[in-house]
């Protein structure tokens, strides 16, 4: 999901600015945990239906959805209907797919006969008059029609985007991560369970195009109507199929690398033509850098596109919505929404969470992936200056790790993708090894790529590579809402001339402990606090930097020591 309000970039610049080209600037910054953690809401019986897996959603796994909607924009409506192919994992005579409470259901049909079905918040639980054997492919179609709610704030609060370009056409999307598919189509809304293929018929009115995920492979008009149907050829988180309504123009660009072959198509409203043409060509350039990071770009059969939308971002797969207003940031060389949501192709669309608690997955890698792209076009230093000024963003309160089977993520903490960036970061600074770091990522993409990842995978892939146990240092930074903090002193005995430094951390678990880097008169040196106070013989200096590679830990002087 887009990353960040405008306006926050707007103070980004100004800070890059200030920090200038000059030599890596130390700040002694105290991140603050603050006294009141995060007061998550009261979850209820939707919260869990919609965000838990019962055995009415387990007992099947859906292989492809095949989607017929028609659009009817003067109602802001739509009628539609979805076939789900599915095959049943256990024995079952009850299942439970998803649909918001506000859209009809007209009828669920499964070999010629209609369905009981009853609904709960935005569950529809229907009964089959057989008992559904384990292991055996089956198919029921629901008819369904209404209104979709209003996306009031895209893409964060989800829903249906109506809007006229400059030029009085209608021009109408979707964003419906956190809200799910269900918000507008008949659907098993779980994270945890992707379909391989997904069929999509859209019935627009003329002489509006329609562009989805995948690849056109037909259009038929008919009655002052055309439909468009896009097919996706692998799996797909079902919040990510989408649909841009307008009066686009395309134009393609070949890609072509060590690692892929595919197009990459732009669709942007014609007045918007020329522009796009001249500041999309970076799009070519991030790709490359992305397959040199994590491996070849994931959907060469369907291709890449860009679909310039009403909203300013979102990371649909294969059909990336832009709203940028063709504008790169100087202090990154790039257009920010091109960067992070193209990133999402790997982290998020080809690797995915099985829960929102994870969702750190999607965005604490693809915001570090901005990180590695600046590194690789600009340099290690400009890298972290980077990441040093998304750590103002830091709240920490709340842990990494979310809650689990509730559907939650509050977008307006922005602690999964910052500080997931920093824990990354940090990471790679405990490691101290970049060829072994690098291949910790490009392994653990590869081991989940097209399919699903938690966090202990991700703990599991850094302890096998590296043959250590880093389960405290992942305690600390995904379940403890707080950040470690260094406390130090610099004390010189003028009586035995020799300075010590003493130092340990607080708010941290008991067992945690990580490596930390100094410089004394430009001289790096290491030291592994813990909790509990130590002492070390140092240098005499009037040159001191604590956290000389800028690890996501708080730095306090104290004098209280020993």
């Amino acid at each position: 999901m887009k990353i960040l309000k405008y306006s926050r970039f707007v103070w980004l610049v100004l800070l890059i600015h200030l920090l200038g080209s000059c030599a890596i600037l130390h700040i002694n910054r105290n991140y603050k945990t603050p006294k009141r953690p995060y007061q998550y809401p009261t979850f209820t019986r939707a919260d869990s239906l919609h965000g838990a897996l019962n055995p009415f959603r387990t007992c099947y796994d859906v292989k492809h959805y095949d989607l017929s909607i028609k659009f009817l924009p003067e109602q802001k409506s739509i009628v539609g209907s979805v076939i789900f192919f599915a095959l049943t994992t256990h024995d079952f005579q009850k299942l439970q797919f998803d649909l918001y409470p506000n859209l009809q259901i007209d009828s669920i049909v499964w070999k010629g006969q209609k369905l009981q079905y009853q609904r709960q918040y935005g569950a529809v639980f229907i009964d089959f008059p057989i008992v559904m054997s384990q292991n055996e492919y089956f198919q029921f179609t629901v008819f369904y029609h209404g209104k979709p709610q209003i996306a009031h704030r895209p893409p964060w609060e989800g829903g249906f985007v109506w809007k006229k370009d400059k030029e009085g056409n209608l021009w109408a999307g979707v964003a419906c991560e956190l809200s799910g598919s269900s918000l507008w189509w008949p659907s098993k809304d779980h994270l945890s369970d992707e379909p391989d293929s997904v069929t999509m018929h859209y019935s627009v009115p003329q002489p509006y195009y329609c562009v989805a995920n995948g690849i056109l492979v037909d259009s038929v008009s008919s009655n002052h109507y055309t439909t468009y149907t896009w097919k996706v050829h692998y799996p797909i988180n079902t919040y990510n199929v989408t649909f841009y309504i307008g009066r686009y123009k395309k134009f393609t660009i070949p890609y072509r690398s060590d690692s892929s072959q595919f197009t990459m198509t732009f669709f942007v409203l014609p007045y918007n033509f020329e522009k796009a043409k001249t500041h999309f060509q970076q799009t070519t350039n991030i790709i490359n850098k992305f397959e040199n990071f994590y491996g070849a770009y994931p959907w060469p059969v369907d291709g890449y596109k860009l679909v310039e939308s009403p909203y300013e971002g979102m990371e649909h797969q294969t059909a990336i919505a832009y709203g940028n207003r063709f504008k790169n940031l100087s202090f990154l060389g790039a257009d920010y929404i091109i960067l992070h949501e193209s990133a999402h192709e790997w982290w998020g669309n080809s690797v995915t969470a099985t829960d929102f608690a994870d969702i750190w997955i999607h965005e604490g890698f693809a915001t570090y992936s901005e990180a590695l792209y600046v590194e690789a076009t600009q340099g290690y230093e400009a890298y972290l200056r980077y990441l040093l000024v998304y750590a103002l963003f830091i709240r920490n309160k709340q842990p990494l790790i979310l809650p689990h089977s509730v559907n939650f993520w509050d977008y307006k903490d922005g602690d999964v993708y910052f500080k997931g960036a920093l824990m990354l970061h940090t990471l790679r600074n405990i490691i101290h090894n970049d060829s072994l770091f690098k291949d910790i990522i490009r392994t653990f993409y590869h081991q989940h790529q097209h399919g699903f990842a938690t966090s202990q995978d991700f703990i599991n892939c850094v302890n096998a590579k590296t043959g250590t146990d880093y389960s405290p240092f992942f305690r600390q930074y995904f379940y403890n809402r707080s950040c470690p903090e260094l406390q130090w002193e610099y004390y010189y005995d003028v009586y035995a001339g020799k300075a010590y430094l003493y130092f340990r951390f607080q708010k941290a678990n008991e067992d945690f402990t990580m490596p930390v880097r100094i410089k004394i008169n430009e001289t790096t040196y290491v030291i592994r606090p813990t909790t509990q106070w130590q002492k070390a013989e140092i240098p005499a200096t009037n040159s001191l930097i604590i956290n000389s590679d800028y690890s996501y830990i708080a730095i306090k002087r104290t004098k209280h020591f020993e």
